[in-house]
């Protein structure tokens, strides 16, 4: 969805929709997915802690999915109106959870490469975009679109939840089948029994010193990021 109004609102322009659509249209259908962005951040933290980061982010999947939808058999700008501002809240989910799960699953020494990329998907996303939609039409465009959340469930579906969630909900042997599994190690490997016993610490450590709104502002480097 970032890279789509590129190819699309020239196809607004040049009247390949199936349906009228005026400038104020494109403005606002342009404009809304930035809002969706702003509402879902702060839930979508909670909803990782109560749910897990794997089916929170598997439930983007759908939500992508009937965005899509929207734009494909949508017959007017207010379809799209909703599709823009459900893909922002999907974009919200995204930039919270996955750096989320990506930095309890990796390993010190490749938890950087692996947030970039991270972000390198991103930007090919917005690419992939740019390239095909001189070449297809309108329809076509959302249908190759609406592909990726579907690939995207089928993929992850079959990964483990994070380990660092499992020991928050102290399901302790699924948290060791799961680090054993993204270390592609044996569950009773010496290394990774002490690699999950500081990550159980840590767990431990952060649950007991829960932090608050409060402390987003509480040093002038945080209010700085803020700012």
């Amino acid at each position: 969805w970032l890279g789509w109004p590129s190819p699309a609102v020239k196809m607004f322009f040049e009247g390949d929709v199936h349906f009228n659509i005026t400038n104020d249209d494109i403005s606002w259908i342009v404009a809304l997915m930035d809002f969706g962005n702003t509402l879902s951040p702060i839930p979508s933290g909670y909803m990782s802690d109560c749910m897990g980061r794997k089916l929170t982010l598997l439930m983007t999947a759908f939500l992508y999915l009937g965005t899509w939808s929207l734009a494909i058999f949508g017959n007017n700008a207010y379809y799209l109106y909703v599709a823009r501002i459900g893909a922002g809240l999907g974009k919200g989910v995204a930039f919270t959870v996955v750096p989320m799960y990506l930095g309890e699953i990796a390993g010190v020494k490749v938890r950087g490469a692996i947030s970039t990329i991270f972000t390198g998907l991103l930007y090919s996303g917005i690419m992939f975009e740019y390239i095909i939609g001189p070449f297809v039409s309108y329809d076509m465009l959302n249908y190759i679109s609406g592909v990726v959340p579907i690939v995207f469930f089928l993929t992850f579906f079959m990964l483990p939840e994070s380990p660092y969630y499992l020991l928050m909900k102290e399901r302790h042997k699924e948290a060791r089948k799961s680090l054993a599994w993204f270390r592609s190690a044996k569950v009773d490997d010496e290394v990774l029994v002490k690699e999950l016993d500081l990550m159980s610490r840590t767990v431990q450590k952060d649950m007991e010193e829960k932090g608050s709104f409060a402390d987003l502002l509480s040093t002038p480097g945080h209010r700085k990021a803020m700012a």
